[in-house]
């Protein structure tokens, strides 16, 4: 598959899941982790709307996992194409285009990481239920979704 087709089959993933966790509510009242991730306990009401996949429940973990190994295999496919350009034709055009490369490689991995920080997040937030944990979650998928935008703004300008 094409990397930038790739990118933005991982950017709508990634801007759908974080926009789904940030709308829940920060307080879970009822103490159901799973069903507050999900969307589908009381404290939900009428605060989420539908999405595509949910916000999260027991799917949480296993998109986050998803989107992990999707940005890791992007992230190879991003150095296999710098690797590529320097044996094709080695020279200052080509060494740009290698450094954008694996610029944009190292962009993916730091999401890579920030994907990382909201699903400690959410495994804190299972064991809590607390509101401090909801706004860490929050928090890191606000990071998250800014990196991605960032670099979804940056191929928009090429």
């Amino acid at each position: 598959m094409d990397p930038l087709r790739q990118w933005r089959d991982v950017y709508e993933e990634v801007i759908e899941f974080s926009g789904s966790l940030e709308r829940l509510p920060e307080k879970c009242e009822c103490g159901d982790a799973e069903a507050h991730l999900g969307g589908r306990c009381r404290c939900c009401h009428g605060h989420v709307p539908g999405s595509r996949h949910g916000p999260g429940g027991k799917a949480c973990g296993e998109r986050i996992a998803r989107l992990r190994a999707d940005l890791a295999l992007l992230c190879e496919d991003f150095k296999r194409a710098a690797g590529a350009v320097q044996k094709e034709a080695p020279g200052p055009p080509q060494a740009e285009v290698r450094r954008g490369v694996l610029l944009a490689a190292g962009d993916l991995e730091r999401i890579i990481a920030d994907l990382a920080l909201a699903g400690e997040a959410v495994v804190g937030f299972r064991k809590t239920c607390s509101a401090s944990e909801m706004k860490q979650i929050k928090i890191h998928c606000a990071a998250l979704r800014e990196h991605c935008e960032r670099i979804q703004r940056t191929l928009q300008g090429l």
